[in-house]
């Protein structure tokens, strides 16, 4: 998706002409390869949640998310940002790299061992025993995951995101078998702590071979102080995000229960499984290019709008099927003892509606090297939602999904001006990039809303004897189509609209003719690792 943007906008001067032919060539490769990295995660993490959402219970999801909600705000502390920090700097050093590493496995140790000493708070507080050896168990895989980071972060730096692919695709199957062999062998909730041990262990091994990078012994190398302070900004950032975003699981968990949880939970984790198949690959490709260009205004600014207007064209349709059709998915994917989790889904699904270009003002703020005002505009970000979800525990599941919805939409506009300010873009330039993709959306909603309404699908199919999964599975395709046919037809009517269809286009016959060792017509112009 990212690959045709950036090699058009690597053909911009002013950028060094040196540099030009391998970025050019790497953006190429990313896009040819993250596209199929992540319809392959999708495929997995679907099925395992089609396959574990009907061996599992919802009060078995509730209970992993109770203790998760801990342990991921503290998690956030774990790489100490410095990861991203690693990819951000294009000159750090092989010494520097292996300091970056023996900090992340130090603070790892920390905080597992923080986890552990917490575990007895985590299950009184919930008030459910089975908690403390969970919450130990989870303060474990925090180590684990430190293992990998370096080497994933020197693969998303040198944008090798084949090898990336394959350390990704790899550990998520290698955790979800394992969780679904237990699962079938009663294991329960523990099946799913399993899944998060198996796929961080083997993602920390299949990454360091894949970069084959091993740690030396630990030493301090010079210049690692300012990759802390960065990473320092960046953790900052990540837990106040992480804490917004737990609170449910706090709260609710604390006040509604396992199963209300579990409910909002899992139909959190189904609606972000689609929309992060958007947004990775585009940031695996657009980080690294992005901040390779902060020292050119007018590149950055060009490459950061076209990056906009591609993601929003690509989410904005797909967050309108999933908002009008959660009932039908939630259904065919899950069953039906996951019937109250449509409405949380839909709603959910309305906070998502424009979100993921909206979260692109986190790549300006990296790239750019401005890690304070992102980490100062997380925790205020941070303490509204919380605020907000809190206001919601009164009406329970729907109360608290609702405030949540209406806290993402009021500080998008903030958002922008924030990030934006004092840098080569602005929130006029982003409008211009997203409305025509956000105007396709809102009409594809409308009219398939209206199809559902004035054509109902029930009463002209229900002499063929239909079972619910298979009527709402009927009900998703007609949708899709509808929908799909509405986008059609105004991007044919609309100018403005085939712009970025374009782009997505030219994306297709890019990848197409560089497979064949052909990009813009050079026919010896190869693809480097």
């Amino acid at each position: 998706m990212s690959r045709f943007v950036l090699s058009k906008l690597l053909q911009d001067p002013p950028l060094a002409e040196q540099r030009i032919p391998e970025l050019r060539k790497k953006a190429l490769k990313g896009g040819m390869v993250t596209v199929p990295t992540q319809l392959i995660l999708l495929v997995l993490r679907v099925g395992q949640a089609a396959v574990l959402g009907r061996l599992l219970t919802p009060g078995d999801f509730g209970l992993i998310a109770m203790v998760t909600a801990v342990t991921s705000i503290i998690f956030m502390f774990r790489d100490l940002g410095l990861p991203m920090a690693a990819i951000r700097d294009p000159k750090i050093t092989p010494a520097q790299i292996n300091s970056l590493f023996w900090i992340n496995v130090a603070a790892a140790f920390v905080i597992g061992g923080i986890i552990a000493a917490l575990s007895p708070l985590v299950a009184a507080y919930y008030g459910d025993p089975r908690l403390t050896m969970v919450t130990v168990a989870l303060g474990g895989i925090c180590v684990l995951g430190a293992l990998g980071g370096q080497s994933i972060a020197m693969l998303q730096r040198k944008m090798q995101f084949f090898r990336l692919g394959c350390a990704e695709v790899g550990s998520t199957a290698m955790g979800i078998a394992v969780a679904i062999l237990m699962a079938v062998n009663g294991a329960e909730y523990w099946a799913l702590v399993a899944m998060q041990a198996v796929t961080m262990l083997s993602q920390a091994v299949i990454a360091s071979l894949c970069a084959w990078w091993f740690p030396s012994l630990p030493r301090i190398a010079e210049g690692t102080k300012k990759l802390l302070a960065l990473g320092g900004h960046l953790s900052l950032s990540e837990f106040a995000y992480v804490l917004s975003r737990n609170s449910v699981g706090l709260l609710l968990g604390r006040f509604a229960g396992a199963e209300a949880l579990g409910f909002y939970s899992k139909a959190r984790q189904l609606l972000m499984l689609p929309i992060h198949q958007v947004n990775f690959p585009i940031q695996k490709v657009a980080l690294p290019a992005l901040s390779q260009l902060q020292d050119d205004p007018t590149s950055f600014r060009k490459a950061y709008y076209r990056l906009v207007g591609t993601i929003e064209m690509l989410s904005a349709p797909m967050v309108a099927i999933l908002i009008i059709s959660a009932p039908d998915i939630i259904r065919v994917i899950l069953g039906d003892q996951w019937d109250q989790a449509a409405r949380v889904f839909r709603v959910l699904a309305v906070a998502s509606f424009g979100m993921q270009s909206t979260l692109t003002t986190y790549w300006v703020l990296v790239a750019l090297g401005m890690g304070s005002r992102q980490s100062k505009w997380s925790l205020i970000h941070s303490v509204i939602v919380v605020i907000a979800v809190a206001c919601g525990l009164p009406w329970g599941v729907m109360g608290v999904a609702t405030t949540y919805t209406c806290a993402m939409w009021l500080l998008r506009i903030p958002q922008l001006a924030w990030a934006f300010r004092e840098t080569p873009v602005s929130v006029s330039g982003f409008f211009a990039s997203t409305w025509t993709s956000l105007t396709i959306g809102v009409t594809m909603m409308l009219a398939m809303l209206l199809q559902k309404i004035f054509l109902p699908l029930e009463p002209m199919l229900q002499s063929y004897e239909l079972t619910g999964g298979q009527l709402s599975l009927i009900s998703i395709i007609v949708s899709c189509s509808v929908g799909c046919g509405t986008a059609l037809v105004m991007i044919a009517a609309w100018p403005a609209a085939r712009i970025p269809m374009n782009n997505l286009w030219d994306l297709l016959m890019h990848s197409i003719r560089a497979r064949q060792g052909v990009e813009g017509g050079d026919r010896g112009d190869q693809l480097s690792d």
